[in-house]
Order: C-alpha cells, then structure tokens, then sequence
C-alpha cells in the first residue's frame, strides 16, 4: 500500500521554460543598460549553488548577482517584481493538478521535494503565483531548507521520516478516538 506520495515542483505541479527566464532577464538587463548576457549567466552560476543549498537568502543572492554585474543591489526589489510577474506570472499549473491533489491527499501523505533557490515559504508563494494549491501537502522541503539537493540520502530521508511521523500522529489519534 503506498503511504506517502512525493512529488517534484518545477515539471511536475507546473511548468516554465528557460525561454521565459531568459527573455525576463534581458529585458531588465537591457532597461539598465547591461547588454552582457553571457556575464550575467557565469556570475548567477556560481551564485546559484549556494542558494540552492540554503548559504544565502534569495534576496541575497539577487543582491550579489545585481552587483556582479554591475548594477546596484537596491534593484532587488525591481527585479523580484521583474520574477514575479515576467517569469513566475507566466509559468502555468499542470492540467488538473489540484484536481488530483485533492483525490490523492484522501488516502495518502503528500510532500514535495525539490531542488530549488527559493525557501519553503517563498516556494509557496510561486506556486500560488502559477495557482498550485499547496495546501493539500503535508509539508514542503526545499533543497534551500534542507541544505541538501537530490539525488542525496539526506534529501529523501526528510520526507521519509517526515512521513513516518505523520503516520505515528494520525494512528495515536485514531486510537484515542476508539478508545
């Protein structure tokens, strides 16, 4: 019997191209004058693994990417907007995905593990951005939260024991409620 269910975000509860990102990035580049693509993805690579891994805040990593390519960090708030709108306003949901959240989460423990800059709160406010309904998970781990990308161990031992947990809750309840 399958207990727990754990799901990926990005390609799985909605989907986004590099072609979006891309065209996004340029045109906030182009309105400040920065035509140097190409420095502008060598400097967020090298930034984009540390906050993948929770070294940085997301808004830090902006900061750091808008000053090394030679922008002013105050532009971080210009540029979450740019994210908001220009890149996750036009990511969609999958088709029927909450439809299916909601026929799933009756018999199972629902997770999503994802690799991903953004924390767990900043990750559901994306996916309420592309109209995910995350409320029907359990809980939510990001890679930024747990330190750690897939495929390691660590990463799929926290919703495991996650999983485990709720398990063990739901029974004692269900045990006081017959007793």
């Amino acid at each position: 019997m399958i207990k727990l269910i754990i799901f990926d975000a990005g390609g799985v509860l909605y989907t986004g191209s590099q072609k979006i990102v891309d065209k996004a990035i340029k045109k906030f580049l182009e309105k400040h004058d920065i035509n140097d693509l190409n420095k502008s993805s060598k400097v967020w690579s090298k930034i984009e693994k540390l906050v993948t891994i929770g070294k940085m805040t997301l808004r830090e990593a902006h900061e750091k990417w808008l000053e090394g390519i030679g922008l002013s960090k105050t532009l971080e708030d210009e540029w979450a907007e740019v994210d908001r709108k220009e890149i996750w306003g036009k990511f969609k949901k999958t088709p029927g995905i909450n439809k299916l959240l909601k026929k799933l989460k009756k018999k199972h423990i629902l997770a999503v593990l994802t690799d991903t800059i953004e924390s767990k709160q900043e990750k559901m406010e994306k996916m309420k951005i592309v109209g995910v309904n995350h409320k029907p998970f359990d809980e939510i781990f990001t890679s930024h939260d747990l330190g750690t990308c897939k495929p390691s161990k660590k990463a799929f031992n926290a919703p495991l024991k996650n999983s485990v947990s709720n398990q063990k809750k739901h029974s004692s309840s269900a045990t006081r409620v017959t007793n």
